[in-house]
């Protein structure tokens, strides 16, 4: 896992939650790889977020320097591993970094309830909090799986 430091002077914080369909099965290597690669180019972007795969579904939290984060959304718009990206929640001017030293991190679905509700116990924000319970709650009602490509507002 990469660590991301912040500079002296912290812009505020733009986050994006979005969730998406792949258009295959991932494998463990494919998924490997969007992460390192991520590692690689996310620090020097000031960019760090987690992503969860799951069920055919993406579930990925970005947060960053606003310009850095829409482009890196314009850029995964065009990725072909995935299609139909729905914008869940964004958030603008945060101070604070929900993930602040994970330059991206991969958290399998059996895993990523646990490691929400930590979140949610240590959110020192109510934007932070809200997303954290909205993602929990789109996992708990299996809401994401109940999306279809068809009729949704993409990117």
């Amino acid at each position: 896992m990469n660590l991301v430091s912040a500079p002296a002077s912290t812009p505020a914080i733009h986050n994006v939650l979005y969730c998406s369909h792949a258009t295959s099965v991932m494998t463990d290597e494919e998924l490997a790889r969007i992460i390192r690669t991520s590692q690689q180019n996310n620090p020097r972007k000031g960019i760090t977020g987690l992503l969860v795969y799951g069920g055919g579904m993406f579930l990925q939290w970005l947060e960053g320097p606003r310009e850095a984060v829409e482009a890196l959304m314009s850029t995964l718009s065009t990725d072909p591993r995935h299609e139909t990206i729905v914008r869940l929640q964004v958030l603008d001017g945060l101070k604070e970094r929900l993930y602040p030293k994970w330059a991206m991190h991969s958290v399998a679905p059996r895993e990523i309830r646990e490691i929400l509700i930590d979140c949610l116990s240590r959110a020192r924000t109510d934007g932070h909090a809200h997303v954290i319970s909205l993602m929990i709650e789109l996992l708990e009602t299996d809401q994401l799986a109940a999306l279809k490509p068809q009729g949704l507002k993409s990117l």
